[in-house]
């Protein structure tokens, strides 16, 4: 039998001294973490380093404001960018909607517009071919489908394809009514927008970034205007309704949410019922059941962010496996946490000057770096919720 010869270390206080300052050393050498603060809609708020937003995909429409997420598959939950300003054809959604892709250069752009047009092309030559086989088969007066062969052509004729302008760094087309749909390159994505057309369309998409300029996460302005993904806006006619997604590169789990819309918006939400059907009925991206993490009887805490009371509440999220992209962990049987919390904003107050607020912090632990326990996502969740702070001077009346 080999037995383990035991080792004793008596150290001695020269040996003790040299590892005390080399323990030292490297708590010093350690740097705190980085806490940066961004903006987004009219609010500030402070974060562990750096953050990517959720883009459309390069599949992005302007007519369509979903399909927002992040490369790894993740959805992000009701985003919206609306900003009415000089230029907007009208006060409809669709009109105010600003879209941001994860485009990111002309050579994409261009690339994109090619794709377009093809499929544009295809459903041109399908009715075209429909009205064709109409002309061949007169014992048919109209196609199966149910339209005569002089609509088919006159629908082939309507359509319109994508046209370049701005040497390749913007796309569009015009409607009978005048409004011209857009995507333009700007800083380093592309954004989609649909104005009123103003002389060219080129003077048009000139017209837009006089009031949009792009901007860099933490890139805070010193003037008047509204925060958007990767974006700028200046001009607004009314206060904007901003709600993203984001996630923190650094803890690729984490995704935030904030959604600000000013307080005089005619719709009301009760705190309590809102919070309470989002976390049971769940409000999380491929839950397959969602249970309050707090307790059944009380799940909702208060929450004070930046003076105004609110009411949130922790959630237990099971996600399902058959959920599309792969989200789930089956270490961990499947199981995530997630927060949401509801502020509800002054009624009274001057216009643009309160803002009723939804805060979601949601983590997805299949894309962890580094384990996470139960206590620090929670203190995570506090140290961000308490730093959300409205931006001062971010509003001016028109």
């Amino acid at each position: 039998m080999n037995v383990m010869k035991q080792e004793h270390f008596n150290p001695r206080p020269a040996v003790l001294a040299l590892l005390g300052m080399l323990l030292s050393n490297q708590v010093i050498a350690q740097p705190p973490k980085t806490i940066r603060t961004e903006c987004l809609g009219y609010q500030t708020i402070d974060l562990p380093g750096n953050i990517e937003y959720a883009t459309l995909p390069p599949n992005m429409s302007p007519a369509n404001g979903g399909g927002y997420g992040f490369g790894n598959g993740v959805s992000a939950w009701k985003t919206y960018q609306l900003v009415e300003t000089d230029g907007v054809f009208d006060s409809s959604e669709s009109s105010r909607s600003i879209y941001v892709s994860s485009l990111t250069s002309t050579s994409d752009l261009q690339a994109h517009l090619l794709k377009l047009n093809k499929e544009i092309q295809r459903q041109k030559d399908l009715l075209l071919d429909r009205a064709k086989w109409l002309d061949e088969n007169p014992a048919y007066e109209i196609d199966p489908t149910g339209t005569d062969r002089t609509a088919l052509r006159k629908r082939a004729a309507a359509i319109r394809f994508q046209q370049p302008y701005n040497n390749g760094n913007a796309f569009g087309f015009i409607d009978d009514f005048g409004k011209f749909d857009f995507s333009a390159l700007t800083g380093d994505h592309v954004v989609s927008a649909s104005r009123k057309l103003e002389g060219t369309p080129e003077q048009t998409i000139a017209n837009f970034q006089k009031l949009h300029s792009s901007r860099a996460p933490f890139e805070i302005p010193g003037k008047p205007g509204v925060c958007l993904p990767y974006g700028f806006m200046t001009g607004e006619k009314k206060p904007a309704y901003v709600a993203a997604s984001f996630r923190l590169t650094d803890r690729p789990d984490i995704v935030v949410y904030l959604s600000d819309r000013d307080a005089s918006s005619e719709d009301s939400i009760d705190s309590e019922r809102f919070v309470n059907e989002a976390v049971q009925r769940g409000y999380f991206y491929g839950a397959k059941l969602t249970e309050p993490l707090d307790g059944r009887v009380r799940p909702l805490h208060s929450i004070t962010v930046d003076g105004r009371k609110g009411l949130g509440g922790m959630a237990l999220i099971t996600r399902s496996v058959l959920s599309g992209p792969p989200i789930h962990n089956e270490a961990n049987k499947n199981q995530d946490w997630g927060y949401l919390a509801y502020i509800p904003g002054d009624k009274n107050a001057a216009l643009g000057t309160s803002s009723k607020l939804i805060f979601k912090v949601e983590r997805f632990g299949r894309f962890a770096k580094s384990p996470m326990t139960e206590s620090e996502f929670r203190e995570l969740v506090k140290n961000i919720a308490q730093s959300i702070k409205r931006r001062p001077g971010a509003w001016r009346a028109p």
